[in-house]
């Protein structure tokens, strides 16, 4: 264990060296395969733990699409803003290499071992209940009204479908014909959100089911069923925004417009900081944490919507700039601390609530790593926390009512 935690001190030098080296060299393609080395470092030590593994990975992808269009193959890169290749992108860049750096660090208390098989329970009343606010969230959490371009109507209750669908999945005992008809309300969600040009339920709920279901399912059918989904993804992104759709393996599975356009709304978070006084910094820091806790603050202290004022973006933004915005460079690695702390602290844990936490962080990772941090804690954890303590004593109780009625 001494040689194991010495050589982990070593690459960490090692690593926080060549950080500090690439960033002064100020070129952005060395900074870029820094970023991508020091990611599959940081999978290389996790494997045997498959959700954490999981995590890593799509943050591995998401880190990729954005990295080659705007640093390395620009040559089909078509979305620029005034703030594209300047200093304010390449800081951005680095605010992404301290966020896995301060990862790295982190996840040295991370456990190899695999986290247990996900286990079911049984409980046919938390199901149903659970079944009928999705099959509301189905009929009523959509604007129907007609759209313009780039407008997506789906609603917040909407795309908290994977929550839902998550605690049916878990009250289901594992019954055939419950899983069975959760499945067909999954597609049922996925199809709509697809028609009403959503994509991140969607996203979020492919996790959701890869999460839960991916060593009990042939990986065959994860292939097929996630090529079709991958292609209508494209679709939607595409025709949302033009009439045309083009369909190339490269652009479209390395270059996803998403992750490009949450880098763009990034870099004007950065260019934001210096335009603002610490007192909104601060304010805008306050008011989303205390957001976590579900107290309403009003739009202007988003940094999104801050940065908005001073140059044009499509929202979003990568979690590791929303606290540049609020603290600087050490703002930018602390949050890859708090996010690798999480993670560990769930990892080596084999509870139910810590195993719900770690599948919640991976199929909301599209929404908190890009488009808004609070995310991470308001719903992956804290909600999450909240409706398994709530489901457990219920579940409980129907059980001790149940043995009383068999002694009377």
């Amino acid at each position: 264990m001494l040689t194991v935690n010495r050589n982990k001190i070593i690459l960490d030098i090692v690593l926080g060296l060549l950080l500090f080296f690439f960033i002064f060299a100020g070129n952005p393609i060395l900074l870029s395969v820094y970023i991508v080395f020091l990611n599959i470092c940081i999978l290389l030590r996790i494997k045997n733990h498959k959700i954490v593994f999981f995590i890593y990975l799509l943050i591995l992808y998401i880190n990729i699409n954005f990295l080659i269009p705007i640093y390395i193959d620009t040559s089909t890169t078509i979305f620029i803003n005034e703030l594209s290749f300047t200093e304010y992108s390449y800081v951005t860049l680095i605010c992404c290499a301290l966020f896995l750096y301060g990862n790295e660090l982190c996840l040295n208390i991370l456990t190899t071992k695999e986290v247990k098989k996900f286990e079911f329970k049984n409980n046919k009343y938390i199901f149903y209940f659970f079944m009928l606010v999705e099959l509301f969230v189905l009929v009523f959490g959509i604007n129907r009204v007609d759209g313009s371009n780039y407008v997506v109507r789906v609603t917040t209750l909407y795309e908290l479908s994977y929550f839902f669908i998550y605690f049916m999945i878990l009250y289901s005992g594992g019954n055939k014909k419950k899983i069975a008809l959760t499945l067909i309300l999954s597609a049922a969600i996925i199809i709509q959100d697809l028609i009403f040009d959503g994509r991140i339920t969607s996203v979020q709920i492919i996790l959701l089911l890869f999460a839960i279901f991916y060593n009990r399912i042939p990986k065959l059918y994860f292939v097929i069923i996630g090529v079709i989904l991958f292609i209508a993804l494209v679709y939607v992104g595409q025709t949302r925004i033009s009439q045309n759709f083009s369909f190339s393996l490269y652009n479209n599975l390395l270059k996803i417009d998403t992750f490009y356009f949450a880098y763009q709304a990034s870099e004007t978070h950065v260019y934001a900081s210096t335009q603002v006084d610490l007192n909104l910094q601060l304010t805008s820091f306050l008011g989303n944490f205390l957001n976590i806790f579900f107290i309403d603050i009003p739009a202007v202290y988003h940094v999104s919507e801050i940065s908005l004022m001073y140059a044009h973006h499509y929202y979003g933004g990568y979690l590791f700039t929303w606290f540049y915005f609020w603290f600087g460079y050490i703002g930018a690695f602390i949050s890859g601390l708090i996010v690798a702390f999480v993670i560990s602290y769930n990892a080596k844990r084999k509870k139910d609530i810590n195993n719900t936490i770690l599948i919640l962080i991976f199929c909301t990772l599209v929404r908190w790593y890009i488009y808004e941090p609070t995310i991470l804690f308001k719903y992956a954890i804290l909600s999450s926390s909240i409706i398994l303590y709530i489901t457990r004593t219920i579940d409980k109780l129907i059980s001790y009512n149940k043995k009383l009625i068999i002694l009377n």
